[in-house]
């Protein structure tokens, strides 16, 4: 039997190929679909918001770069200007952009670059200028420098790339690019109002600018698609030539500077037609200083005929005094005394001419033409009648004044020349001795005055033309110009001469147009207005003519009520200096007459040694008064320091002391302070502090 062996191999199953189900299928399209949809709706809204993530980012940018710059050039700010066609460099700018486009707003400030003798300022102008760059618009903040009379040295930096395109004519330099930057007044403090229009002349609160950029995230309309960024800065009052190397008591951007305060210039006409109402014209003076008493202000005051003088600089015979400006701090004491016996001694004889170029010239100008380290915010200029004398006749009759003796100095000028009319030659001082304007030229009117030879008694244009040219220097831009004309002379009229092609016309013009023109570049002005026997708009008015001298007095004060009434300075002093530390007051109470609160009235100001006084502008809304209470509120701060005497706290205004009451703070030494602040009267308080003992 033979053995048999079975071979059993594996079987292999083959499995069939087989397809999805009906259902797997419409699982697996039902998904997919879900995913394509969802990732189809992912990508449109990728690009849908790529457009608004772009516009945020250069939002973002923008917020940035103007965050960066803007709040300081507006903390630095002593004055604004938002005219189209202002340039950060007059006409002498090294690059195109400090002219292209439109000034949206330019910020100006000096600091002392230095201390001399003499002292050297440098003027710093910031202009953002909105322009076309290629096929869009930007903002280009331009910031310019000068040192002392040196040239001009200008950088730009764009700070808006993208800035919204113009809603309508765009001319550069003549439209003003509102809806790209726009500068407004915060409100006045204790107010709660806003002024949307801006005084550049007279402002000194805290700017505010509002931006407005571009966003495109999806909208349509014009107001919706340009976001706004909106930048507010300030600063407390500081004295007018800042030294750049002190840090001690620098401003806080929080804190506003008030209306009041600033340097303010006076000159005023003693010429023999003033006659009998020279004791008015002094007390009328004597009355504006008593005002600023207090105050942080700083007067210079000019008194003219046929030459003029400054007063506190007089030797012994004012007619060949020291040439100097010299400024009066109104919150010192002692500056005011003096100031006020000058003008209470000042029996001087007065002279038969009118200069008014020699008044304005001792105003702005150093001996040698230059401007004067300080230039006055606000002038004050007073006369009876028109001028008849300038620099060049008057120098005929008092050549000492002006005759440089050092004949190796290069603004020597020889006295034949300044005898000679035709005194514009070369070699002799241009900024002393401004081009003639109307000389030279044959009268053709018979008995028609003579536009260079005068009788000081009768018109002469070419004293206008000398006057006016220093006045443009500064109307307008740096200084606010306001008129005061009394008497017949004034309510009278001239022959005004123009000259075309070389003929001559004259014209009767009325003698306070003619005044009109010198303050204000126009024939009237801003008149001031009389209401029941007050002035209702001296915060604008720049021409005060009066026929008689019955309201002489009342409106040099309601000059200085307009810069200064209605407002609370504070200064802390310790053996009758500055405290050096910071003291912080704040108004805890301001009602008016009726016992009401004065809303939005709670206010901080700072002194220090760098800052003597701060000063409150309170809203009184019924025209008579308000009482405030007020206290230093950083006493942790103070802590080595105690009131000094009783009563520590002691106000005035006028120079009269005013009834005061002290109130104890809790927890502490030191005393609230309430008192009576008049709507006629810039009131002034101080609190005398000793150091206190180990």
């Amino acid at each position: 039997m033979s053995d048999r062996r079975v071979l059993v191999r594996p079987v292999r199953r083959r499995h069939a190929d087989r397809g999805v189900s009906l259902v797997e299928l419409l699982v697996a399209v039902v998904v997919t679909g879900a995913v394509v949809a969802s990732l189809a709706g992912l990508t449109m809204v990728i690009f849908r918001q790529q457009g608004g993530t772009g516009s945020r980012l250069d939002l973002a940018r923008a917020e940035q770069s103007l965050g960066m710059w803007l709040p300081n050039d507006l903390a630095s700010a002593d004055s604004v200007d938002s005219s189209p066609g202002a340039t950060p460099c007059g006409s002498t700018c090294p690059i195109a952009e400090a002219t292209a486009g439109s000034n949206a707003v330019m910020l100006s400030w000096s600091t002392v670059e230095s201390a001399g003798p003499p002292i050297v300022q440098r003027e710093t102008n910031v202009s953002y200028r909105y322009m076309a760059v290629q096929t869009k618009y930007a903002i280009v903040r331009v910031q310019c420098d000068r040192v002392g009379a040196g040239a001009w040295g200008c950088a730009q930096r764009t700070v808006l790339n993208d800035a919204p395109p113009p809603d309508g004519a765009f001319i550069p330099g003549q439209t003003e690019p509102t809806w790209a930057m726009e500068v407004t007044d915060p409100p006045v403090a204790g107010d709660g109002s806003t002024d949307p229009a801006l005084d550049t002349n007279r402002s000194k609160g805290a700017l505010r600018a509002m931006v407005t950029v571009r966003d495109t995230s999806g909208a349509t309309s014009y107001s919706a698609t340009y976001a706004p960024i909106a930048i507010t800065a300030g600063s407390t009052d500081r004295v007018p030539l800042l030294d750049p190397g002190s840090l001690q008591g620098a401003p806080g951007f929080t804190e506003v500077r008030s209306r009041c305060g600033g340097n303010f210039a006076v000159a005023f006409d003693m010429s023999d037609s003033i006659g009998a109402a020279a004791p008015t014209v002094r007390a009328g003076v004597t009355a504006l200083v008593e005002t600023f008493a207090g105050t942080p202000t700083r007067l210079q005051v000019v008194r003219f005929n046929t030459g003029g003088m400054t007063l506190g600089v007089s030797g012994p015979n004012w007619l060949v005094e020291p040439w100097q400006p010299h400024w009066f701090d109104m919150l010192d004491p002692d500056d005011v005394t003096e100031l006020l016996g000058l003008l209470d001694a000042d029996d001087s004889p007065t002279v038969f001419g009118t200069n008014w170029e020699d008044a304005l010239y001792r105003i702005f100008k150093n001996r040698d033409g230059s401007d004067q380290a300080v230039i006055a915010d606000t002038l004050v200029f007073f006369t009876d009648g028109l001028p008849n004398y300038d620099r060049l006749t008057y120098v005929q009759l008092m050549p000492s004044l002006y005759l440089r003796a050092n004949s190796a100095n290069p603004n020597y000028v020889p006295l034949s020349d300044l005898a000679s009319i035709q005194y514009q030659q070369a070699g002799q001082d241009a900024a002393l001795y401004p081009p003639q304007k109307n000389t030279g030229l044959p009268s053709e009117v018979p008995g028609a005055p003579d536009e260079r030879v005068t009788d000081g008694t009768a018109f002469v244009q070419e004293a206008w033309d000398r006057a006016n040219y220093i006045a443009e220097q500064y109307r307008d831009t740096s200084t606010r110009f306001i008129g005061v004309g009394v008497g017949a002379a004034i309510t009278g009229s001239s022959q005004w001469i123009t000259v075309e092609n070389g003929e001559r016309t004259y014209t009767w013009t009325p003698n306070s147009a003619i005044l009109a023109r010198l303050i204000s570049n126009s024939d009237t002005g801003v008149p001031a207005v009389v209401e029941n026997g007050q002035y209702v708009n001296a915060e604008t008015a720049n021409m005060y003519t009066l026929p008689d001298w019955s309201m002489f007095g009342q409106a040099l004060q309601a000059v200085a009520l307009s810069e200064c009434g209605g407002t609370l300075t504070v200064q802390t002093l310790v053996n009758g200096e500055p405290v050096a530390d910071q003291f912080q007051y704040q108004t805890t109470s301001v009602v008016d007459s009726d016992g009401q609160p004065v809303p939005n009235s709670s206010t901080v100001v700072t002194t220090s040694g760098q800052f003597p006084s701060g000063t409150f502008d309170l809203s009184i809304t019924k025209g008579d008064y308000v009482d405030v209470t007020m206290q230093p509120i950083n006493l942790s701060n103070i802590s080595m320091y105690e009131p000094a005497g009783a009563p520590a706290w002691s106000c005035t205004a006028k120079r009269v002391a005013l009834p005061v009451t002290e109130a104890d703070i809790v927890g502490s030494s030191w005393k609230s302070v309430t008192v009576r602040v008049p709507a006629d009267a810039a009131v002034s308080c101080r609190l005398d502090v000793a150091e206190a003992a180990p």
